[in-house]
């Protein structure tokens, strides 16, 4: 057991997204299922080594950049105090 947070402990996680920049935005609760990352990581690393590229469905390449450039936009965001546009992705690519 670790004390790593990667995972939900048996009861589903809630997470709080922000629809808006102002005083009147919109939350909006998502709930995610109860699960332990560090096994899903490796049952997901497991089919990729036994079923090849072809069977991975997480994360691509281009998502990952995606990803970067959300958590760096959060990052500026946090530490300006104001809302930061990311660049729209080109339709179809």
């Amino acid at each position: 057991m670790t004390d790593y947070p990667n995972h939900t402990r048996g009861s589903s996680a809630t997470l709080q997204i922000k629809r808006g920049s102002g005083r009147d935005a919109v939350f909006e609760a998502v709930q995610a299922p109860a699960s332990d990352g560090f096994l899903a990581e490796g049952e997901a690393f497991a089919d990729l080594v036994k079923q090849g590229p072809e069977a991975w469905n997480g994360v691509q390449p281009k998502e990952s950049i995606d990803i970067a450039l959300t958590l760096e936009a959060i990052e500026e965001s946090a530490r300006s105090g104001r809302a930061v546009e990311l660049p729209r992705a080109n339709a179809g690519s």
